[in-house]
């Protein structure tokens, strides 16, 4: 988790869910090469996700994403994305699915088109 303090790093524990590994702060000497280390040797073969704490983030749901074939979706979500926030350097985008009825018929949910949650970050002195 990136915050205002530092650089909080956390891992999956089996009896806690999630566990403190460790902290860093912004001020301590070669901060980068410090993460880098630590990250390199903990994170050998887990997937990294980054957590911004900071009150500039920016969402946005978008809806009015067309039917597209699979190949021209994320280009256009990708367009999307870019045009929702231009000045922002760091951008993202989650696939929010329509929720999965359990009486009805399965195609009623098939024909919804899926929302998209955009988020963007600007450019901090952390980031």
């Amino acid at each position: 988790m990136v915050g205002g303090e530092g650089v909080t790093l956390y891992a999956p524990s089996s009896r806690l869910g999630m566990e403190r590994e460790t902290s860093i702060s912004w001020e301590v000497p070669n901060f980068e090469d410090q993460l880098a280390d630590i990250l390199a040797d903990k994170s050998v073969g887990r997937a990294v996700t980054v957590l911004f704490d900071g009150n500039d983030q920016t969402y946005r749901k978008e809806d009015n994403i067309p039917k597209l074939s699979p190949i021209d979706r994320p280009r256009y979500v990708k367009r999307k994305l870019e045009l929702a926030f231009p000045a922002y350097p760091i951008r993202a985008s989650l696939e929010i699915k329509p929720p999965k009825k359990k009486f009805g018929r399965a195609s009623a949910t098939a024909k919804i088109a899926p929302s998209y949650l955009f988020v963007a970050l600007p450019e901090t002195e952390q980031v």
